[in-house]
């Protein structure tokens, strides 16, 4: 069961709590089924049976203004570790998580995303990074980080992912152009949830 939180604080433009409940419905009875049958089951680091989705302008301001692309969303395995070690204090959320795309028609974050497009493109992001959460969350906990898949491989899971759930057929028979995991895929530079304003709208 996923619990979503927002941090989108635009006066207007933002997702209704309709939206919110049709994420929660959709990854309920459909996406969490579908994306544990053909890739396992995530883990759980902090015995909270809850995946958190996070709507959020971070993932917004990461495309920058006039692009003809966008990303729409992220997982950042640093999330799935406490604090020691080469983990710093205040770097982790400690649980399993991903972030997605906030509503902003009027472009205020940076480009101008409309309520129905994010409503729309969300739920094919939840997909996709659900199953980074559970491919990775594996490997690195059971085997350790040298274990880790090829990026091309890991998205084009995460594509297939999407086909699964009946969400995105463009990607059959196409190309995805895939950039580089960073070899600071372990550092964060998005806000942790202890220090965000997130409000929770759905458990």
């Amino acid at each position: 069961m996923p619990h979503l939180l927002r941090r989108d604080t635009l006066s207007g433009g933002n997702l209704s709590q309709a939206d919110f409940n049709a994420f929660g419905d959709r990854y309920d009875n459909g996406i969490h089924l579908t994306n544990t049958t053909y890739f396992g089951t995530e883990s759980d680091v902090d015995d909270n049976d809850r995946v958190f989705i996070l709507v959020s302008p971070v993932v917004n301001r990461l495309t920058p203004a006039g692009s003809t692309s966008f990303i729409g969303g992220f997982f950042l395995p640093i999330d799935l570790y406490s604090p020691g070690g080469v983990i710093p204090a205040g770097t982790t959320n400690e649980t399993e998580i991903f972030y997605v795309l906030a509503a902003d028609p009027n472009g205020h974050w940076g480009n101008k995303f409309s309520t129905a497009f994010v409503a729309q493109e969300n739920v094919k992001t939840i997909a996709h990074e659900y199953q980074h959460l559970i491919s990775i969350s594996f490997r690195l906990l059971t085997y350790g980080i040298a274990y880790l898949q090829g990026t091309w491989l890991e998205e084009g899971m995460s594509h297939m992912a999407e086909d699964l759930n009946g969400i995105n057929g463009s990607n059959v028979g196409g190309r995805i152009s895939i950039s580089p995991i960073p070899a600071t895929f372990l550092s964060r530079t998005t806000p942790l949830l202890s220090s965000s304003a997130g409000v929770s709208i759905c458990s």
